[in-house]
Parts: C-alpha cells; sequence; structure tokens
C-alpha cells in the first residue's frame, strides 16, 4: 500500500544522507524504520504506564 505525507526538507536531507552513507537502501526505507521505531517506542511507553498503573493499583489493594 502506498501513502503520501510530506516531510520537513530538514528530515529528508537527514535520511537522503544516511542513503548515501549506506544506512538504508532508499528513502521509503528509511522513513519506513524511522516510522517503526516511533511506533515501537510509543506502544513501549503504553506498556510501561499499564504496569505502572497496575503496580499501584496493587499497592492500593494491599494497604
Amino acid at each position: 500500500m502506498k501513502e503520501f505525507i510530506e516531510v520537513s526538507k530538514v528530515l529528508m536531507e537527514g535520511i537522503d544522507e544516511m542513503v548515501e552513507e549506506g544506512y538504508f537502501n532508499d528513502r521509503t526505507e528509511g522513513v519506513n524504520q524511522a516510522v517503526e521505531e516511533m511506533l515501537s517506542r510509543y506502544k513501549i511507553g503504553k506498556l510501561r504506564m499499564k504496569d505502572t498503573r497496575r503496580k499501584q493499583g496493587k499497592r492500593e489493594i494491599s494497604k
């Protein structure tokens, strides 16, 4: 599936530099990896918040 997004010139230049240095095969790979990493951090953050709330609930019950 193809979707189109606008990316700032500064961000695109950074991706282009990473492509030139061999970190990515092309822009698409670089942008996809960046989005995947961002979503992964977001999901991990949500799990940590859920775990923290669960632990706080157990402490309140044991009081």
